[in-house]
């Protein structure tokens, strides 16, 4: 493809969710000479760092073409990370860092895949773009009215930690109940 044939988009991306609620939705608006396309979805057990990225991926999922993309979003780590490419050199390690495996990494080598295929760039919000964000955000809370699909990936890790951590729980709670056995 021509270079000058490259489309410019402007993706506006956004998350809606309750730090206490695990449901959630996501939203990106896309521009490109005067059109615009919206596009929504949700999860009922997920986390506010997955629907931004899932907004980012879906917004870039619906482009047909290569494009030249910006991308407007609130996380400062999305936008670091991308831009600096910090995220390809922890991809290089098969996704480890000295804390251990990044979170999230099934949606962030998903927005790599997006990064192969276009030429993107990751804004903040500037605050002159509030109306479109409104919108945006209006968006993905809708989509908490609806009937939400589970994420699934995020389910079953947080199931397999929590059922990790009830095990453990029991093993303690038997530790200690043979340790006062000893001391009777």
């Amino acid at each position: 493809m021509k270079l000058d044939s490259i489309k410019n988009v402007t993706i506006y991306s956004v998350f809606s969710g309750n730090s206490n609620d695990p449901r959630g939705g996501y939203a990106a608006i896309l521009q490109y000479k005067g059109h615009e396309k919206e596009i929504s979805g949700g999860y009922r057990s997920t986390t506010q760092h997955r629907l931004d990225l899932f907004a980012c991926i879906i917004g870039l999922k619906a482009l047909k073409y290569p494009c030249k993309v910006e991308i407007y979003s609130d996380w400062s780590y999305l936008i670091t990370n991308m831009n600096n490419k910090r995220i390809h050199k922890v991809a290089a390690k098969d996704w480890k860092t000295s804390k251990g495996r990044l979170a999230n990494y099934d949606l962030w080598k998903e927005l790599l895949a997006q990064d192969e295929i276009h030429t993107i760039h990751f804004n903040l919000y500037p605050s002159e773009f509030n109306v479109i964000r409104q919108r945006c955000r209006a968006l993905a809370q809708n989509m908490l009215q609806e009937t939400l699909p589970g994420d699934t990936i995020f389910e079953q890790s947080y199931y397999n930690n929590r059922l990790k951590l009830l095990a453990e729980e029991a093993k303690n709670a038997n530790n200690l109940h043979e340790a006062d056995d000893n001391y009777e």
